[in-house]
């Protein structure tokens, strides 16, 4: 799912509106832009921006696998 609706195929503004929604919350749109502003640009300003995003999924992904973990561990028992 996240190959059709980041932009690695069609471009994200080619997608119908309901895809074009559901990329803003897919991380891994924001790792093409980065990707495709560097390669053919040469323009890192917008790549810190989209790594800021994706240290923040990284951030809130890894507070629930911890949150996660220790319930299980404390009441799997």
């Amino acid at each position: 799912m996240q190959l059709s609706t980041t932009g690695s195929s069609l471009p994200i503004d080619m997608l119908p509106e309901g895809l074009r929604q559901l990329s803003a919350f897919l991380p891994f749109t924001y790792s093409i832009e980065s990707y495709r502003s560097i390669i053919t640009l040469g323009i890192t300003s917008n790549m810190w921006e989209n790594i800021s995003v994706l240290f923040l999924y990284f951030i809130i992904f890894s507070v629930f696998a911890l949150i996660v973990f220790f319930v299980r561990y404390r009441f799997g028992k």
